[in-house]
């Protein structure tokens, strides 16, 4: 089951959950497209969409390729 507030926006595949793994350039390199239902300043993360990569968590979603 998908936790109460979550979207729908992390997607890969036309699944959508509360998180969606994508690697890149042959499983170099990988994207996590994450969904919080609360905002966490501390770190930077926004209530939505939030990507982690190899250098780090941003707000937003994933770039298309890496």
């Amino acid at each position: 089951t998908v936790p109460g507030g979550i979207n729908g926006q992390s997607s890969c595949g036309g699944a959508a959950n509360a998180y969606c793994y994508t690697q890149f350039s042959e499983g170099q390199t990988y994207a996590v497209s994450f969904e919080l239902e609360n905002a966490i300043p501390e770190a930077a993360l926004a209530k939505g969409l939030n990507c982690a990569t190899p250098d780090g968590m941003n707000p937003g979603a994933c770039p298309a390729a890496q």
